[in-house]
């Protein structure tokens, strides 16, 4: 439990998702009014589009809500398993993929070794942020969203 927990912090501040770094936080403008079982239900719905992507099982899929700018949002961390083999091929098709959806990739990179990266998009459209990347063992990778900030409704 542990070290996930060290994974959502690490990753989320590498990919420049902490608290008040979405756009909407920033500018000021009107942020959307969402229930939490909606913004859960947007969540899990891009997770598993990442995990089908990249060809593996989603695991350990856990949520939270955290404060924004007089907000809230929806955090979410998991596991997918992808062959050691595959991994930078797969995020290549992840990259793919979000960029058929109309997703901004924001960071695509292989890193030093050839044998591991990682890739982060942003939905224009929901502003959620994704940031996935392989894990120092190869065994799996790690993927960490950011959903927009949001008031909260009631339900």
């Amino acid at each position: 439990m542990k070290r996930r927990t060290v994974t959502l912090v690490v990753l989320a501040a590498a990919a420049g998702c902490s608290t008040g770094s979405a756009p909407e936080a920033t500018t000021g403008e009107p942020v959307e009014t969402r229930t939490v079982a909606e913004a859960t239900r947007q969540a899990g719905h891009d997770a598993t589009m990442v995990a089908a992507s990249l060809g593996g099982p989603l695991s350990g899929w856990k949520t939270l809500t955290v404060a924004c700018t007089n907000a809230s949002r929806l955090q979410g961390a998991a596991n997918i398993t992808v062959a050691a083999a595959d991994q930078v091929a797969a995020l290549s098709r992840l990259a793919a993929a979000w960029r058929r959806q109309g997703w901004e990739i924001t960071d695509e990179q292989t890193f030093a070794d050839g044998t591991r990266g990682t890739v982060s998009a942003y939905n224009v459209t929901t502003g959620t942020s994704i940031t996935v990347t392989t894990t120092k063992d190869l065994g799996r990778v790690a993927m960490v969203l950011v959903g927009a900030c949001h008031l909260p409704a009631p339900g």
